[in-house]
Protein backbone atom coordinates (compact mmCIF):
# COMPACT_ATOMS: atom_id res chain seq x y z
CA UNK A 1 0.00 0.00 0.00
CA UNK A 2 3.08 2.27 -0.32
CA UNK A 3 2.90 3.51 3.28
CA UNK A 4 6.55 3.21 4.31
CA UNK A 5 9.46 5.57 3.72
CA UNK A 6 12.83 3.95 4.47
CA UNK A 7 15.70 6.04 5.83
CA UNK A 8 19.16 4.51 5.35
CA UNK A 9 21.97 6.11 7.38
CA UNK A 10 24.61 3.39 7.07
CA UNK A 11 25.56 0.85 4.41
CA UNK A 12 22.71 -0.76 2.48
CA UNK A 13 23.28 -4.40 3.40
CA UNK A 14 20.20 -4.65 5.64
CA UNK A 15 17.95 -3.19 2.95
CA UNK A 16 19.49 -5.46 0.35
CA UNK A 17 18.85 -8.49 2.57
CA UNK A 18 15.26 -7.35 3.11
CA UNK A 19 14.67 -7.16 -0.63
CA UNK A 20 16.13 -10.63 -1.15
CA UNK A 21 14.03 -12.19 1.61
CA UNK A 22 10.84 -10.14 1.26
CA UNK A 23 10.83 -8.71 -2.26
CA UNK A 24 7.04 -8.67 -2.62
CA UNK A 25 6.65 -6.89 0.74
CA UNK A 26 9.30 -4.33 -0.22
CA UNK A 27 7.65 -3.58 -3.55
CA UNK A 28 4.19 -3.31 -1.98
CA UNK A 29 4.88 -1.30 1.18
CA UNK A 30 7.79 1.02 0.37
CA UNK A 31 6.90 4.32 -1.29
CA UNK A 32 10.39 5.89 -1.13
CA UNK A 33 13.94 5.13 -0.01
CA UNK A 34 16.02 7.98 1.46
CA UNK A 35 19.74 7.26 1.40
CA UNK A 36 22.69 8.98 3.05
CA UNK A 37 25.53 8.24 0.67
CA UNK A 38 25.82 9.40 -2.90
CA UNK A 39 24.87 8.45 -6.44
CA UNK A 40 25.38 9.47 -10.06
CA UNK A 41 22.94 9.66 -12.93
CA UNK A 42 24.17 8.02 -16.13
CA UNK A 43 21.99 9.89 -18.61
CA UNK A 44 23.03 7.86 -21.66
CA UNK A 45 21.94 4.65 -19.94
CA UNK A 46 19.09 6.24 -17.95
CA UNK A 47 20.47 4.66 -14.82
CA UNK A 48 21.27 5.69 -11.27
CA UNK A 49 24.43 4.15 -9.79
CA UNK A 50 25.89 4.49 -6.27
CA UNK A 51 28.95 6.65 -5.72
CA UNK A 52 31.74 4.18 -4.97
CA UNK A 53 33.71 6.83 -3.06
CA UNK A 54 30.90 7.44 -0.56
CA UNK A 55 31.76 5.80 2.76
CA UNK A 56 28.36 4.14 3.28
CA UNK A 57 28.41 2.69 -0.23
CA UNK A 58 32.02 1.53 -0.12
CA UNK A 59 31.32 -0.54 3.01
CA UNK A 60 29.23 -2.90 0.85
CA UNK A 61 29.22 -1.80 -2.76
CA UNK A 62 27.40 -4.94 -3.92
CA UNK A 63 24.50 -4.19 -1.58
CA UNK A 64 24.40 -0.55 -2.68
CA UNK A 65 24.21 -1.51 -6.34
CA UNK A 66 21.50 -4.05 -5.60
CA UNK A 67 19.28 -1.59 -3.72
CA UNK A 68 19.55 1.11 -6.39
CA UNK A 69 18.88 -1.42 -9.15
CA UNK A 70 15.81 -2.84 -7.40
CA UNK A 71 14.34 0.60 -6.71
CA UNK A 72 14.71 1.57 -10.37
CA UNK A 73 13.39 -1.75 -11.66
CA UNK A 74 10.27 -1.56 -9.48
CA UNK A 75 9.71 2.21 -9.85
CA UNK A 76 10.34 3.05 -6.19
CA UNK A 77 11.51 6.69 -5.86
CA UNK A 78 14.77 7.41 -4.09
CA UNK A 79 16.20 10.54 -2.50
CA UNK A 80 19.97 10.41 -2.14
CA UNK A 81 21.74 13.02 -0.05
CA UNK A 82 25.52 13.07 -0.26
CA UNK A 83 28.43 14.40 1.77
CA UNK A 84 28.54 17.40 -0.56
CA UNK A 85 25.24 18.60 0.87
CA UNK A 86 26.70 18.46 4.39
CA UNK A 87 29.75 20.40 3.20
CA UNK A 88 27.36 23.12 2.03
CA UNK A 89 25.92 23.82 5.48
CA UNK A 90 28.53 23.30 8.21
CA UNK A 91 27.71 24.20 11.79
CA UNK A 92 30.26 25.34 14.36
CA UNK A 93 31.32 22.79 16.95
CA UNK A 94 30.64 25.49 19.54
CA UNK A 95 26.94 24.84 18.83
CA UNK A 96 27.34 21.68 20.91
CA UNK A 97 28.23 23.86 23.91
CA UNK A 98 24.82 25.48 23.71
CA UNK A 99 23.17 22.11 23.22
CA UNK A 100 24.87 20.84 26.35
CA UNK A 101 23.30 23.67 28.35
CA UNK A 102 19.91 22.03 27.93
CA UNK A 103 21.15 19.66 30.68
CA UNK A 104 19.99 16.68 28.66
CA UNK A 105 22.17 13.63 29.29
CA UNK A 106 22.38 12.76 25.59
CA UNK A 107 23.30 16.33 24.66
CA UNK A 108 26.19 16.20 27.11
CA UNK A 109 27.29 12.84 25.76
CA UNK A 110 27.19 14.13 22.17
CA UNK A 111 29.32 17.11 23.17
CA UNK A 112 31.93 15.05 24.99
CA UNK A 113 32.08 12.23 22.46
CA UNK A 114 32.51 14.61 19.55
CA UNK A 115 35.38 16.40 21.27
CA UNK A 116 37.14 13.12 22.11
CA UNK A 117 36.70 11.85 18.54
CA UNK A 118 38.10 15.07 17.13
CA UNK A 119 41.07 14.82 19.48
CA UNK A 120 41.80 11.32 18.22
CA UNK A 121 41.48 12.42 14.60
CA UNK A 122 43.83 15.36 15.18
CA UNK A 123 46.46 13.02 16.59
CA UNK A 124 46.13 10.67 13.63
CA UNK A 125 46.39 13.32 10.91
CA UNK A 126 49.63 14.53 12.48
CA UNK A 127 51.17 11.06 12.14
CA UNK A 128 53.13 10.05 9.01
CA UNK A 129 50.95 8.17 6.51
CA UNK A 130 52.91 4.93 7.08
CA UNK A 131 52.29 4.75 10.83
CA UNK A 132 49.95 1.93 11.98
CA UNK A 133 48.41 4.28 14.53
CA UNK A 134 46.51 6.03 11.74
CA UNK A 135 44.35 2.94 11.25
CA UNK A 136 42.43 3.05 7.95
CA UNK A 137 42.62 6.81 7.62
CA UNK A 138 43.42 7.68 3.95
CA UNK A 139 46.84 9.17 3.24
CA UNK A 140 45.19 12.37 1.98
CA UNK A 141 43.88 13.02 5.50
CA UNK A 142 46.87 14.90 6.89
CA UNK A 143 47.27 18.02 9.01
CA UNK A 144 46.63 20.39 6.09
CA UNK A 145 43.51 18.44 5.11
CA UNK A 146 42.18 18.67 8.68
CA UNK A 147 42.65 22.44 8.88
CA UNK A 148 40.98 22.95 5.51
CA UNK A 149 38.14 20.45 5.95
CA UNK A 150 37.13 21.64 9.41
CA UNK A 151 37.79 25.28 8.51
CA UNK A 152 40.19 26.16 11.33
CA UNK A 153 43.28 28.38 11.50
CA UNK A 154 46.25 27.87 13.77
CA UNK A 155 49.62 29.34 14.62
CA UNK A 156 52.45 28.21 16.86
CA UNK A 157 50.81 29.70 19.96
CA UNK A 158 47.42 28.06 19.47
CA UNK A 159 46.19 25.55 22.02
CA UNK A 160 45.28 22.89 19.46
CA UNK A 161 43.18 20.57 21.58
CA UNK A 162 40.85 23.32 22.70
CA UNK A 163 41.01 26.44 20.57
CA UNK A 164 41.19 24.68 17.20
CA UNK A 165 38.40 22.23 17.88
CA UNK A 166 36.22 24.87 19.50
CA UNK A 167 36.08 26.85 16.25
CA UNK A 168 35.98 23.95 13.83
CA UNK A 169 33.15 22.96 11.51
CA UNK A 170 30.56 20.32 12.34
CA UNK A 171 28.88 18.28 9.61
CA UNK A 172 25.54 16.72 10.56
CA UNK A 173 25.24 14.02 7.91
CA UNK A 174 22.54 11.94 9.60
CA UNK A 175 20.50 14.97 10.67
CA UNK A 176 20.43 16.22 7.09
CA UNK A 177 19.32 12.84 5.80
CA UNK A 178 16.54 12.69 8.39
CA UNK A 179 15.40 16.17 7.36
CA UNK A 180 15.01 15.07 3.74
CA UNK A 181 12.39 12.53 4.77
CA UNK A 182 9.99 15.48 5.03
CA UNK A 183 9.03 16.77 1.58
CA UNK A 184 8.27 20.27 2.89
CA UNK A 185 11.85 20.58 4.16
CA UNK A 186 13.23 19.33 0.85
CA UNK A 187 11.16 21.87 -1.09
CA UNK A 188 12.27 24.77 1.10
CA UNK A 189 15.91 23.98 1.91
CA UNK A 190 17.27 22.01 -1.05
CA UNK A 191 17.57 22.19 -4.82
CA UNK A 192 17.74 18.50 -5.76
CA UNK A 193 18.65 17.22 -9.18
CA UNK A 194 15.62 15.26 -10.36
CA UNK A 195 16.34 12.28 -12.59
CA UNK A 196 13.49 10.64 -14.49
CA UNK A 197 14.10 6.91 -14.87
CA UNK A 198 11.41 4.69 -16.37
CA UNK A 199 8.75 7.21 -15.42
CA UNK A 200 9.87 7.54 -11.78
CA UNK A 201 11.58 10.59 -10.28
CA UNK A 202 14.77 9.99 -8.29
CA UNK A 203 16.25 12.97 -6.41
CA UNK A 204 19.96 13.67 -5.88
CA UNK A 205 20.96 16.25 -3.28
CA UNK A 206 24.62 17.24 -3.36
CA UNK A 207 27.10 16.71 -6.19
CA UNK A 208 30.78 17.61 -6.62
CA UNK A 209 29.70 20.78 -8.45
CA UNK A 210 26.78 21.80 -6.21
CA UNK A 211 25.83 21.24 -2.57
CA UNK A 212 22.14 21.26 -3.42
CA UNK A 213 21.51 23.56 -0.45
CA UNK A 214 19.23 26.50 -1.25
CA UNK A 215 20.34 28.75 1.61
CA UNK A 216 22.93 27.50 4.10
CA UNK A 217 21.98 30.03 6.79
CA UNK A 218 18.31 29.08 6.78
CA UNK A 219 19.19 25.39 6.84
CA UNK A 220 21.72 25.75 9.68
CA UNK A 221 19.19 27.73 11.73
CA UNK A 222 16.54 25.09 11.00
CA UNK A 223 18.74 22.22 12.21
CA UNK A 224 19.96 24.08 15.30
CA UNK A 225 16.42 25.04 16.22
CA UNK A 226 15.04 21.53 15.76
CA UNK A 227 17.80 19.96 17.85
CA UNK A 228 17.41 22.45 20.69
CA UNK A 229 13.64 22.11 20.67
CA UNK A 230 13.83 18.31 20.68
CA UNK A 231 16.10 18.22 23.73
CA UNK A 232 14.11 20.88 25.58
CA UNK A 233 10.77 19.19 24.89
CA UNK A 234 12.10 15.86 26.13
CA UNK A 235 12.91 17.53 29.45
CA UNK A 236 9.53 19.14 30.01
CA UNK A 237 8.33 18.48 33.56
CA UNK A 238 11.78 17.45 34.76
CA UNK A 239 14.16 19.21 37.13
CA UNK A 240 17.84 18.43 36.95
CA UNK A 241 19.86 18.05 40.14
CA UNK A 242 23.41 16.87 40.61
CA UNK A 243 23.43 13.19 39.66
CA UNK A 244 19.68 12.96 40.21
CA UNK A 245 16.46 13.53 38.30
CA UNK A 246 13.11 14.39 39.79
CA UNK A 247 9.87 14.42 37.88
CA UNK A 248 7.39 17.15 38.79
CA UNK A 249 3.79 16.04 38.70
CA UNK A 250 0.76 17.59 40.29
CA UNK A 251 -0.63 14.65 42.18
CA UNK A 252 -2.71 15.87 45.10
CA UNK A 253 -0.44 18.93 45.21
CA UNK A 254 2.52 16.73 46.12
CA UNK A 255 5.77 16.11 44.29
CA UNK A 256 6.69 12.50 43.73
CA UNK A 257 10.34 11.58 43.76
CA UNK A 258 11.79 9.27 41.15
CA UNK A 259 12.60 5.80 42.56
CA UNK A 260 16.21 4.90 43.13
CA UNK A 261 16.15 2.69 40.05
CA UNK A 262 15.90 5.83 37.92
CA UNK A 263 19.62 6.25 38.46
CA UNK A 264 19.83 4.16 35.33
CA UNK A 265 19.13 7.40 33.50
CA UNK A 266 22.70 8.35 34.27
CA UNK A 267 24.13 5.36 32.44
CA UNK A 268 26.38 6.09 29.50
CA UNK A 269 24.60 6.71 26.22
CA UNK A 270 26.44 5.56 23.13
CA UNK A 271 27.04 8.05 20.33
CA UNK A 272 29.01 7.36 17.19
CA UNK A 273 29.71 10.98 16.26
CA UNK A 274 28.71 12.75 13.07
CA UNK A 275 32.01 14.33 12.23
CA UNK A 276 34.31 11.38 12.68
CA UNK A 277 33.69 7.75 13.50
CA UNK A 278 36.83 6.40 15.18
CA UNK A 279 35.69 2.79 14.95
CA UNK A 280 35.27 3.02 11.19
CA UNK A 281 38.18 5.44 10.63
CA UNK A 282 36.01 7.26 8.11
CA UNK A 283 35.39 10.92 7.52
Amino acid sequence: DKSVKLLCLANLKDISDLIIKQEALFRTKVKEVVIMGGASHLEAREQLVPDEAASNNSCDLTAARHVYAECQQHSIPTTTISRYAAYGCPLLVSFLDGLKKTNHLLAGEIHNSNFKSMQQLWKKVNMPSWMPGRGKLPARCNREWFLDFFKVKVDDSTDLLREILQGSALYLYDSLATLTCVDAYVDFHFTPKCCMIAGTVHRLIGTPSSSGVANRYYLVNEMEGLLKEAFNLSLEGMHLHTNKWEISEEVDNERESVPESSAELNKETSFGGEVYDEKKDTV
